[in-house]
């Protein structure tokens, strides 16, 4: 998921484990992907974390796969969005800029922070 976000001219930080992100915390993103699958901590309540801090603002995605209930799971996480697996990589560029506006304001690209299992 990484290499085309890259190519999309985004700027990616990328965890493989749930915990990592409670524990070290390296910059403040315009959105989180997160996975339901970490290990660790489960992606829904990384998202129920981050909701519920100061910067409860950033919009917070969740990505599973064979789940029916995916977005009833995403909305009682608190979650701004949902995007089953599998998806394309328009899908996935489509579902991001869902959340960033033409006028958004950045140089370039948000940076996004990616917690997911592939």
């Amino acid at each position: 998921m990484q290499t085309p976000l890259l190519a999309a001219g985004y700027d990616v930080s990328m965890r493989s484990e749930g915990n990592s992100f409670i524990y070290k915390r390296e910059s403040r993103p315009h959105l989180y992907l997160i996975d339901v699958d970490l290990g660790g901590i489960s992606g829904l309540e990384i998202c129920r974390k981050i909701k519920s801090r100061k910067h409860g603002e950033i919009p917070v995605v969740i990505i599973t796969s064979a789940n029916p209930d995916v977005r009833r799971l995403a909305a009682e996480a608190s979650a701004d969005g949902a995007l089953p697996k599998p998806f394309t990589t328009k899908e996935l560029l489509r579902k991001i800029s869902e959340y960033f506006p033409v006028n958004f304001g950045l140089a370039q690209f948000p940076m996004l922070e990616i917690k997911a299992t592939t």
